[in-house]
C-alpha cells in the first residue's frame, strides 16, 4: 500500500474505508499555512499494468482484490486498485506538527565559572557557550560566588572583531578575560580607573589574554596595586591618548605584549612592588615619551624586548625616594634600547641596577646616562659574569651620538666595573668633562664628571670591539 508523504505544518493521517477507485488525484493545500499539494498517486501505478498482469497481485482462486492469498479481499482493495489510497481515504487531523528552533537559552547555573561573549551574536544572552553575551560589560556584571577562576571567553575573528565598550572594563581578582588574540579581538573604551582614565583596569589577582586595547582619551590598560599581581599578557597597547599600560603595583606583564606609538609612555610605573616584564615578543617602541617609566619606587625585572625610537629614553629610572641611592635593585637584561632621542637608558636619582646581554646604541645622545648618589651601583659586568652589553662600534654610523657611557659625579679612577661589554675600541675611550649637563666635544666611549686622576671604568680582562 502506498502512503502519501506528509507536508510541513500538519499531520496527515491514513483511514482505512473499503471500496476506493484507483485513479489519479490531487490534494489541496491543507491547513495550517501548507502551501504544496501531497505527492499525486499516479494512474499510471494501476492503469499501466500489461494484460498478462494480475493488477492486484491476485492468484487463480483468490477472491478479488486478494494479494495476500488468504482469500480474503484487501482491506481498501480495489478493482485494479493494488491496494493505493484514493482522496476519501485521508483526512486532516487537527494535532500539530512542533518545527523546533534555536535551542533553549537557559540561566547560567550558580556560581558558574565559564562565561562566553560575542558581540556577532543576535538572540536572548544568557552568557552560555550557544547564547553568549554581546558586551564583555555584560558578562562582569554577573555577580555571585564562585569556586576558583572565573574565564570570560570572547570570540574574534580573522577580520578583527572590536568590542566597543560604553565605559572602562574593570577585571576583579580570579577572573580572567581571554580573547581569540590581540589581531582577532579588540577592546575600544575610556572611562574611569582610579584616578586616571583608561580603557581595561586589571585589579589584583585579575588577568587580561588576549587582545588589542584603545582608548582615545586615557591609558589603555591600568593595572592596579594588590598581590596576587594584576597578569597583562598576549596584548597589544598601541596608540592610546596617554600611555599603553599604566601599573600602580607589582605586575606581570608578557609574554608577547606590546606598548607602542602612545601619547606618553609605552609603560609607566608609579608604585612600589615588582614589576616584572618578560616573554618574547616584548617592545615600547615610538612612544612621545618614554618607552618605560619606572617613576616609582617598584623593582623592574626586564628579561628580553624592545625600547626603540621613543621621543626620550627608552628606558627611565628614576626612583625618587627620600634617601636617594637606597632603592630597590633593577635587573634588566635583553633590551633593545636603539634610536631613541635622548637615551638608550636615563638612570637618575641614584638608582641601582645591573645590566647584561643589551645593546644601547645608535641614540641622540647617550647609551646610558647614570648619576650617582649616595652608595647606589650599577654593575655592568664583573669578572666570572661578564656584560655582555654592547655600548659602542668600530662603525661610527651605529654609535650613540656622543658617548656609550655617560657617568655624573664619577667616584673615581676604577671604580665603575665594565667586564665584558663591546666599546668602539679595546681599551674603551674615556674622557672627563665639565659638568654634568655639559656633552663631550666629540664622541668618546665613556664621559664622567668630575676629574680624577685615571679613568672610572675598568675592562681589564674582557674588552669586546663591536663591528
Amino acid at each position: 500500500m502506498r502512503m502519501n508523504r506528509a507536508r510541513r505544518g500538519w499531520l496527515w493521517l491514513i483511514a482505512l474505508p473499503l471500496g476506493c477507485g484507483g485513479g489519479s488525484f490531487d490534494v489541496a493545500p491543507g491547513a495550517g499555512g501548507d502551501t504544496g499539494a501531497l505527492e499525486d498517486v499516479a494512474a499510471s501505478d494501476t492503469a499501466d499494468a500489461s494484460p498478462s498482469d494480475s493488477a492486484s497481485g491476485d492468484s487463480p482462486g483468490d477472491s478479488p482484490g486478494d494479494s495476500s492469498g488468504d482469500g480474503a479481499p484487501d482491506v481498501g482493495g480495489s478493482e485494479g486498485g493494488g491496494g493505493d489510497v484514493s482522496p476519501d481515504d485521508v483526512i486532516v487531523s487537527d494535532v500539530p506538527v512542533i518545527d523546533v528552533g534555536p535551542p533553549t537559552c537557559a540561566s547560567l547555573p550558580a556560581g558558574a565559572t565559564e562565561l562566553y561573549v560575542d558581540k556577532r551574536y543576535a538572540g536572548v544572552s544568557t552568557g552560555s557557550v550557544t547564547c553568549p553575551f554581546t558586551t564583555i560589560t555584560a558578562a562582569l556584571a554577573i555577580g555571585g560566588s564562585f569556586l576558583g577562576t572565573r574565564t570570560i571567553h570572547v570570540s574574534g575573528a580573522v577580520v578583527p572583531v572590536v568590542y566597543n565598550e560604553a565605559s572602562s572594563i574593570v577585571i576583579p581578582a580570579n577572573v580572567i578575560v581571554v580573547g581569540d588574540g590581540p589581531g582577532k579581538t579588540s577592546i575600544t573604551a575610556s572611562g574611569p580607573c582610579g584616578s586616571t582614565t583608561c580603557a581595561v583596569n586589571v585589579f589584583a589577582g585579575g588577568t587580561l589574554d588576549g587582545f588589542t586595547v584603545l582608548s582615545a582619551s586615557g591609558d589603555g590598560i591600568v593595572t592596579a596595586a594588590g598581590s596576587p599581581p594584576p597578569i597583562v599578557k598576549n596584548v597589544n597597547a598601541n596608540g592610546n591618548k596617554s600611555s599603553g599600560i599604566e601599573c600602580f603595583g607589582a605586575a606581570e606583564i608578557g609574554p608577547n605584549v606590546s606598548a607602542n606609538r602612545n601619547g606618553l609612555q609605552g609603560l609607566v610605573s608609579s608604585g612600589s612592588g615588582l614589576v616584572h616584564i618578560g616573554g618574547s615578543p616584548i617592545s615600547f617602541d615610538s612612544n612621545v615619551a618614554n618607552g618605560i617609566d619606572i617613576e616609582g619606587n617598584a623593582t623592574l625585572k626586564f628579561d628580553g624586548g624592545t625600547a626603540v625610537g621613543n621621543g626620550l629614553n627608552g628606558l627611565r629610572l628614576a626612583w625618587t625616594a627620600p634617601t636617594l641611592g637606597t632603592g630597590p635593585l633593577h635587573t634588566v637584561t635583553g633590551l633593545v634600547a636603539t634610536g631613541n632621542k635622548n637615551n638608550g637608558i636615563g638612570a637618575y636619582n641614584g638608582q641601582n641596577f645591573k645590566l647584561r646581554s643589551s645593546k644601547l646604541l645608535n641614540n641622540l645622545n647617550y647609551g646610558i646616562y647614570y648619576g650617582y648618589v649616595g652608595t647606589s651601583s650599577m654593575d655592568l659586568g664583573a669578572v666570572g659574569d661578564l656584560g655582555n652589553n654592547i655600548f659602542g662600534t668600530a662603525a661610527s654610523a651605529t654609535r650613540n651620538t656622543k658617548a656609550g657611557l655617560y657617568l655624573c659625579k664619577s667616584r673615581g679612577a676604577a671604580t665603575q666595573p665594565g667586564e665584558g661589554d663591546s666599546w668602539s675600541t679595546c681599551a674603551p675611550t674615556q674622557a672627563s668633562i665639565a659638568g654634568c649637563d655639559t656633552a663631550p666635544v666629540s664622541y668618546v666611549d665613556v664621559a664622567y664628571i668630575p676629574a680624577v686622576a685615571g679613568d672610572p671604568v675598568v675592562a681589564t680582562t674582557s674588552c669586546i670591539i663591536a663591528p
